[in-house]
């Protein structure tokens, strides 16, 4: 049976705080741990010693201290993320505060995973143009310079924003009575789950088919020499099939944030209301439907408009520089 202390300990390790003494109770009563046996009396002796050097008790913490509390920190941060990995949906009713600073790690790793996927695959699309015959290398070269970095960081923006955008709906959809961190942390709570989504699909990225020289130039051939466009066809579908997945997954990954909106919006109003759990919901959506047209507008069109525009801008100087030096 697991002692008191080994209870308290795992308890502030997974919840990055002490539990309560209603907590403490409650948990004895479950059995939990094992009630504390009374403690021995100490020894007169040991006590005289222990008043003999008050210096080296003054004395026990030490330098390493801090370096001891970040281990904790990050050992508990892992506990959490394990936990709520492979049990998202009870991840947020474990404790009556969830950590909040570790669901907010949570969401911006499953950030930085996003927005790697598609700086990944165009910098593998570049090193495959580099690859091809006849190409010009330095053009290419320019081109990736200037551009990979910046879809890095217009993809990231943008994914900040998307899967946060059924969040501001449920300050007034499931509020029901929670505070602040409360309210985002249970709404973080499956970023754990969903950043393993992300995670997929960055290795799949890497792994994901690119067509090789000799097979594109077989399909250009077939079908402008021969007149048989079945090939090309199918190179382009095998392409869009590649793609695809690259696109789907942080879809699917965002949409998994909608679901968690509805569950919180479910919970909060299933009972005691004046219109049905349903109404809720859909006032949810309108309002998550609105915020993503502000987004869209205000902050993603602008970013991929002045990513359109260096990419354009980077292409004619390239090419006017080419054409001068000859």
């Amino acid at each position: 049976m697991t002692s008191k202390k080994d209870w308290e300990d795992y308890f502030e390790l997974l919840n990055g705080r002490k539990p309560t003494p209603d907590e403490v109770a409650a948990a004895l009563q479950k059995g939990e741990f094992e009630a504390e046996q009374p403690a021995a009396q100490v020894s007169q002796p040991q006590a005289q010693v222990s008043q003999a050097q008050p210096s080296q008790a003054a004395a026990a913490p030490t330098a390493a201290a801090p370096a001891a509390n970040q281990e904790g920190k990050f050992k508990g941060f892992l506990a959490w993320y394990k936990d709520a990995l492979l049990h998202p949906v009870n991840a947020a009713s474990r404790a009556e505060q969830p950590h909040f600073g570790y669901a907010i790690i949570s969401y911006l790793i499953t950030v930085l995973l996003s927005a790697g996927i598609f700086w990944n695959i165009t910098r593998r699309i570049f090193a495959w143009a580099k690859e091809q015959q006849g190409a010009d290398t330095s053009l290419i070269n320019k081109i990736s310079d200037q551009v990979t970095s910046p879809i890095f960081t217009t993809f990231f923006i943008t994914f900040i924003f998307l899967f946060l955008v059924a969040l501001p709906g449920l300050f007034l959809t499931a509020k029901n009575g929670k505070g602040f961190k409360n309210l985002c942390a249970d709404y973080l709570s499956w970023f754990p789950a969903i950043s393993l989504i992300a995670l997929i699909g960055f290795v799949y990225s890497y792994i994901a088919a690119m067509p090789s020289t000799s097979e594109w130039e077989n399909m250009l051939e077939s079908a402008f020499e021969n007149g048989n466009f079945t090939p090309l066809m199918n190179g382009i579908s095998s392409v869009l099939l590649t793609i695809l997945p690259l696109i789907a997954i942080p879809s699917f990954a965002i949409g998994l944030t909608y679901y968690k909106a509805f569950q919180m919006v479910i919970e909060a109003r299933i009972q005691g209301q004046k219109f049905d759990a349903f109404w809720w919901f859909i006032i949810q959506i309108v309002i998550t439907v609105v915020i993503t047209m502000i987004v869209m507008a205000v902050i993603v069109d602008p970013q991929f408009s002045s990513l359109g525009n260096k990419i354009a801008n980077t292409i004619s100087n390239a090419t006017s520089s080419s054409s001068y030096s000859y």
